[in-house]
């Protein structure tokens, strides 16, 4: 602090009023707290009130202990987003995993049958459906040689066909679906043992019933069969509906 010159006038009577208030008892309590909250190693000043003054002004001395750390402040608004980082290097192949369990076999719908005229069935009757006796196959039993029906058990695709052997008569059959006729085949006898055949793909619906049968009178049912000739009749499915 920069000395003063004498002072004269009001400032002397107000520095004077300040002299005898100065106490030097107060001034060294003041010092030891001081000095105490700065941790006890803070030089002390010369006695006397300028020494006093001037010491305060300096303010030096050395660094008391950390504080105590501050509240947390508040989370700060996220960065911007990164560059994507270089492809990593590719990873060892995995052990072989275990066997998983054995899967449900699919379920083939199996309908199949193949049944022919004989001796005694040969030129059946008219606009009835023809009973073929002769059972070639008909392991599922879906055709009944009773009725002369084959029932439909999966709905799917059906193929039917039938080959006739015409002989003394005119033939006109017809391939019958629920009692409507779907396809006729048709042969005029002359004066030897002829053929015959059709065959459709038919959808059918689980119960649907198909069967051939003659159509045009008794002129018309020229269906032979005897021990070296046939008339056969066949129905399978090909795939599920």
């Amino acid at each position: 602090m920069a000395n003063r010159g004498p002072s004269y006038g009001l400032s002397k009577e107000v520095q004077e009023k300040i002299d005898q208030k100065y106490n030097p008892d107060l001034e060294q309590r003041l010092v030891d707290w001081i000095v105490a909250q700065c941790g006890g190693n803070l030089e002390k000043p010369q006695p006397g009130k300028q020494n006093f003054q001037q010491w305060l002004m300096d303010g030096t001395g050395p660094l008391g202990p950390p504080g105590k750390p501050g509240l947390k402040g508040e989370t700060g608004f996220p960065g911007p987003k990164g560059s994507i980082g270089y492809r990593g290097e590719r990873g060892a192949r995995g052990e072989k995993g275990d066997s998983g369990d054995k899967g449900e076999s699919p379920v083939i719908p199996k309908s199949a049958f193949s049944v022919g005229l004989t001796a005694r069935s040969k030129l059946p009757p008219a606009n009835t459906p023809i009973r073929f006796d002769k059972i070639i196959y008909n392991q599922q039993n879906h055709y009944d040689p009773q009725t002369g029906r084959f029932t439909c058990p999966v709905a799917g695709a059906y193929f039917f066909t039938y080959h006739i052997t015409v002989f003394s008569r005119n033939v006109k059959v017809a391939l019958v679906k629920n009692g409507a006729k779907i396809i006729h085949t048709m042969d005029n006898y002359q004066t030897s043992e002829d053929q015959a055949a059709g065959g459709a793909v038919l959808h059918l619906d689980v119960g649907d019933k198909v069967w051939l049968q003659v159509v045009g009178g008794e002129l018309f049912n020229g269906l032979f069969a005897d021990e070296d000739d046939d008339t056969t009749f066949s129905g399978f499915i090909i795939f599920g509906a």
